[in-house]
């Protein structure tokens, strides 16, 4: 009898560096929806955020950003529809903790089932976040995450996205990539 061994598919990754970004698309996109406005920058890494946050800000891009990370603590605003999320690195526990603001889990009942679950949730649950990185005086890192979506992930996930932007590749194979 043959047992399918798949428990090396749910230990976490080593830590990694994604490759460069791609190019900005062209305005007359062959892809339905994608366009040289507003685009997507997929993080796997705290710093990652930061780093292309403050180039598009300079740059004056819209960028939605994806967010994949350990949420360390969250609560809900009293009299209000605001879930607060306290974010970190996936692999370490050292500073910067960026802060975000999901403005409306009452949206939908999937949305409040989905961000209810960082509620009391042990320390470093992880997550797929999906938002826009503003600047905030405010803050303690200088930036606030507005989420548009957020909800729980796990290793496969992470792996799956990594080999779709082919973050598992080292560099120099993918410096050709970078003009698809």
């Amino acid at each position: 009898m043959w047992i399918l061994d798949d428990r090396h598919e749910y230990k976490p990754l080593l830590p990694f560096a994604r490759p460069d970004f791609p190019t900005l698309t062209r305005d007359r996109s062959p892809v339905t929806g994608v366009s040289a406005q507003t685009f997507l920058r997929v993080c796997f890494r705290i710093g990652e955020m930061f780093k292309e946050g403050a180039r598009c800000e300079a740059l004056k891009q819209d960028t939605v950003v994806e967010l994949f990370a350990r949420v360390t603590f969250s609560s809900r605003e009293p009299g209000t529809t605001k879930q607060h999320f306290q974010f970190a690195d996936l692999w370490h526990d050292r500073p910067p903790f960026p802060n975000g603001v999901l403005a409306n889990y009452k949206t939908t009942g999937l949305v409040e089932s989905e961000c209810k679950a960082f509620l009391g949730a042990d320390e470093g649950r992880l997550t797929r976040c999906l938002g826009r990185l503003k600047r905030n005086s405010k803050s303690a890192t200088g930036w606030m995450l507005h989420i548009i979506n957020i909800r729980t992930t796990d290793w496969e996930e992470i792996k799956w996205t990594k080999r779709i932007v082919s973050a598992g590749l080292p560099k120099s194979k993918t410096l050709g990539m970078s003009k698809l």
